[in-house]
């Protein structure tokens, strides 16, 4: 996953973003904010933006989040369950040494 966010970091440096393919949104920010988002809800993402050189990713994140269509699509339906769980997983990562162990090594 670290090799593809850094082949997401290095495209968006070469298309002057703020999209994949630069000022135009396609299909492929569709696919990538949904990697992002799943890879947000399970810890993924905090723990490979600590690299630095995936701040672009970092930043992209951020524009696809600001989107109306995120916002239509993600934040009106998220899901009380779905954010509880999200809440745990995050929690039991950042309290139990053993847990983020067993999933970052």
């Amino acid at each position: 996953m670290r090799a593809h966010l850094g082949k997401l970091a290095t495209q968006l440096g070469q298309s002057g973003g703020p999209w994949i393919l630069g000022e135009q949104y396609t299909l492929a920010d569709v696919t990538w904010s949904c990697i992002l988002l799943r890879a947000d809800e399970t810890g993924w993402l905090d723990h490979f933006l600590k690299d630095k050189a995936l701040t672009p990713v970092q930043e992209y994140y951020a524009a696809l989040q600001g989107r109306p269509s995120w916002k239509a699509a993600i934040t009106d339906k998220a899901h009380p369950i779905v954010e509880k769980a999200e809440r745990d997983l995050k929690d039991a990562i950042a309290s139990d040494e053993k847990v983020a162990h067993s999933l970052y090594g």
